[in-house]
């Protein structure tokens, strides 16, 4: 698998917290980012931590193919007290979001490491990540995983990963070093010619 790599411009990277606190009033919680639809599984992750003792702020935006969906899971977000959700935000407010949030989960049926995991692993946020698809092969250690099928799997990597203290330096060199643009466009450049070589 070819990298993916982390593209914030210096600005994002110094991103304020307090720029998030500051309008929603929401720290050390559990994070999710991404469309609100089934591939990217919020539902369950939200049937899996009632009455968790921490909060779960979802981000994202409902789909119009998916009405059914979109209408259980606001459902879910106000019969829940600990549940939030954003439906839109900036860019640099996520960014300090992020900075706000304890753990970063994705819960997907499947997943690339995506640009949200990248970016909360920078930004220091715990992960807790699906196994199905490539998250283990880009964060390896770095993160813990659960079975996106079952609630109990979810729910018990969640907590896990909350009660976990944050390693914000480890996590954000591990990021730098291995998803740099550089990197990214060394191994794009050798898996090219790798293939052209194998044509011949």
């Amino acid at each position: 698998v070819v990298n993916a790599s982390l593209n914030l411009t210096d600005d994002l990277k110094k991103v304020s917290k307090n720029i998030f606190y500051n309008k929603f009033k929401l720290d050390n919680f559990v994070l999710c980012v991404g469309r609100i639809e089934p591939l990217k599984n919020q539902n369950r992750l939200l049937m899996s931590l009632i009455k968790a003792n921490f909060k779960v702020l979802v981000i994202g935006k409902l789909q119009k193919l998916h009405k059914n969906y979109g209408i259980s899971f606001k459902k879910l977000i106000k019969e829940n007290r600990n549940f939030y959700w954003i439906e839109n935000i900036d860019r640099k407010t996520l960014c300090s979001a992020f900075k706000n949030a304890k753990v970063l989960t994705i819960p997907s049926w499947t997943e690339t490491a995506g640009m949200t995991a990248l970016e909360g692993a920078y930004f220091g946020c715990n992960l807790a990540l699906t196994n199905r698809g490539a998250c283990k092969e880009y964060f390896q250690n770095n993160a813990l995983y659960m079975n996106p099928n079952s609630i109990k799997s979810i729910r018990e990597c969640i907590i896990k990963s909350f009660n976990q203290p944050k390693n914000v330096k480890k996590l954000r060199n591990y990021v730098q070093e291995e998803f740099s643009l550089n990197k990214t466009a060394i191994e794009l450049s050798k898996a090219f010619n790798d293939t052209l070589n194998n044509t011949n």
